[in-house]
């Protein structure tokens, strides 16, 4: 089942109730992983309160062998992470003008690929959302990579976090009655027409419309 336009917070709770994803769902090629995190719920427990949505749009990045993957510049300080013994699972974030991207590791590529979450429905703690970004329309909040992390209040921060922990977490709440479709990858400069970004096309949360290229 999808949320709809009038999910309450009382059922929003209820989902939470979920399973936490393990490990070895990441432990696999990146753009599977990529688009099983479709329908996936975000979690990020603050100290405002618990923030939650679900993922309707990421992009695979394919390590040293994709240009656009940070892990292609080679073994440096930002791009450690990359190299390390089990990357899957491991929370990158990055910055890109003002604002972060948040990433999660993967161990179908050498070294690490990486997941970019560009975008989720708000579920839960929508007011808190809406005072981070300064917004008041919903579709608004984490419509991109750099809305979703200052909606959800996620910094550099939780750079080497395990995301099957607390506080930043994704959990499989059973939301799987949905297609997902496959795009070209936006908002970069090399390999753009990589199709490697995965989206829930009738959202009206996704970053970008008209791109499509296929469904599953």
């Amino acid at each position: 089942m999808l949320p709809d336009s009038s999910l309450t917070e009382d059922f929003a709770q209820e989902c939470l109730k979920g399973i936490v994803l393990k490990k070895s769902f990441f432990d696999r090629p990146t753009p599977i992983v990529a688009c099983d995190l479709l329908g996936k719920v975000l979690v990020h427990e603050t100290r405002k309160g618990i923030l939650a949505g679900m993922i309707v749009e990421t992009e695979a990045y394919l390590g040293a062998k994709d240009p656009a993957c940070h892990a292609s510049a080679g073994r440096t300080e930002r791009t450690r992470m990359f190299y390390q013994e089990d990357p899957a699972g491991t929370v990158y974030v990055f910055s890109m003008r003002i604002y972060s991207c948040l990433n999660v590791l993967t161990s179908g590529d050498e070294p690490a690929g990486c997941v970019l979450l560009r975008a989720v429905e708000p579920l839960l703690g929508i007011d808190i959302m809406r005072r981070n970004r300064k917004a008041k329309n919903n579709t608004e909040l984490t419509s991109g990579p750099g809305k979703l992390t200052e909606a959800f209040d996620i910094s550099k921060v939780y750079n080497g976090h395990s995301i099957t922990d607390s506080p930043l977490k994704i959990m499989d709440c059973n939301f799987n009655n949905y297609v997902p479709s496959v795009t070209i990858r936006v908002g970069i400069s090399k390999a753009w027409q990589y199709p490697l970004r995965y989206i829930l096309p009738d959202s009206p949360f996704v970053s970008r419309t008209g791109l499509l290229l296929d469904s599953y």
